[in-house]
């Protein structure tokens, strides 16, 4: 009988059988599905992370232009004050 193989003191038998061939192939099929799953997640993330970037650029602006109007109507009702106060 032929003496089994050691490696680092630990002793392997010189066959590989079917539930070895079968477990390695469905960890390795696991591991590519679910790389691919985390890709295809990380890619809609990224998608909505743009699409809320965009939309939060989009309030600040809108926001903006608000504040202008504002500004704008505020010094109208100023003056228009002043010009009352002026003619009394």
């Amino acid at each position: 009988m032929a003496a089994n193989p050691r490696f680092f003191g630990l002793r392997f038998d010189n066959h590989i059988s079917l539930g070895h061939i079968i477990t390695t192939f469905t960890i390795l099929v696991g591991g590519l599905w679910w790389a691919a799953d985390a890709a295809a997640r990380i890619a809609s993330l990224e998608k909505f992370d743009t699409y809320i970037e965009n939309r939060l650029e989009s309030e600040r602006l809108d926001r903006r232009a608000d504040m202008a109007e504002i500004k704008v109507l505020l010094k109208e009702i100023r003056d228009e004050l002043r010009g009352k106060a002026d003619k009394e």
